[in-house]
């Protein structure tokens, strides 16, 4: 069987009605998966990491970024975390039994049908980049929803797909061909806004890695969320140098939590880390499992 995972990232974190929906939405496919979903109030974002067929996979995304384009305005939008549109992301990995050109065509396909259909334009990012510059999200996602519409004007701006104007209330969305992530939490016990600043450049310095800042509403204490290539570190390597640089700033993490599921691949990565390798022999149950179907 074929797998793919796709993680869209939509522009609301607070309205649960909205966010079921889409859940329901992904429950009502066959050889489909909702492995997780994270919504969080301060980014005003949901995550959702989706698993399944190909063909599944990119109906179910249409109709997420359909019913995002429908209910989310982003002239009223307010969040901690960087957003272009109301489908803001839609991250495409290959996960098991498929080449990377079968998942481009996932891509690419799914690209020409929001575009089409929702007059959604469409940047492609990571490896279905087609510039140098966007093959960096963060270089798309800089000037954010409200910076759009200029930025769009520029002739190096041009979107992959759709029209040259953001949506009105939607803005655009990025889609793309990208390796497997870490996505890991940081709390800290700090509300020192200077000082998670301090942490967050030197944790860009030592990892190549998207670190976010958010701060908890009732602690007001902050927490760093960071994204990085799992196949470049393992868990176990970021953990200790974030914990390595918290130190250095005399603080502690209090707290770490996994946005978004790991494969089984990631788990064993960690462990041949800790002991200095693993027999080549070595396998999870899930793997032996999924490998049979």
């Amino acid at each position: 069987m074929q797998l793919v995972e796709s993680v869209p990232n939509i522009s609301e974190g607070r309205d649960e009605k909205l966010i079921n929906s889409i859940v329901r939405e992904v429950a009502s496919y066959k050889n489909l998966w909702l492995v997780s979903k994270l919504s969080d109030p301060s980014y005003n974002r949901s995550f959702f990491t989706i698993v399944g067929s190909p063909d599944s996979l990119e109906e179910c995304l249409y109709n997420i970024s359909r019913i995002a384009v429908e209910k989310i305005d982003m002239n009223l939008h307010r969040g901690a975390h960087p957003r272009i549109g109301a489908i803001d992301v839609i991250p495409i990995v290959p996960i098991m039994n498929i080449e990377e050109k079968q998942a481009q065509e996932v891509v690419t396909s799914l690209s020409s049908r929001i575009s089409r259909d929702l007059a959604l334009p469409v940047f492609l990012y990571e490896k279905s980049a087609r510039k140098d510059c966007f093959k960096n999200i963060n270089n798309i996602r800089k000037g954010e929803f409200e910076g759009l519409a200029k930025k769009m004007k520029e002739q190096t701006f041009e979107p992959d797909f759709g029209p040259r104007t953001p949506h009105k209330t939607a803005g655009a969305t990025i889609i793309g061909l990208r390796e497997p992530l870490l996505s890991i939490n940081f709390s800290f016990s700090i509300s020192d806004r200077w000082l998670i600043d301090q942490i967050r450049r030197e944790v860009l310095i030592e990892l190549p890695s998207s670190v976010f800042v958010s701060r908890d509403n009732y602690s007001k204490r902050f927490s760093l969320s960071l994204n990085i290539s799992a196949k470049e570190y393992s868990m176990i390597e970021v953990y200790d140098k974030v914990r390595e640089i918290a130190e250095h700033f005399n603080c502690s993490i209090t707290d770490v939590e996994l946005a978004s599921p790991i494969t089984s691949s990631m788990a064993l990565g960690a462990l041949a880390k800790l002991t200095g390798g693993l027999k080549s022999n070595c396998h999870t149950i899930e793997q032996f499992i999924i490998s049979s179907l």
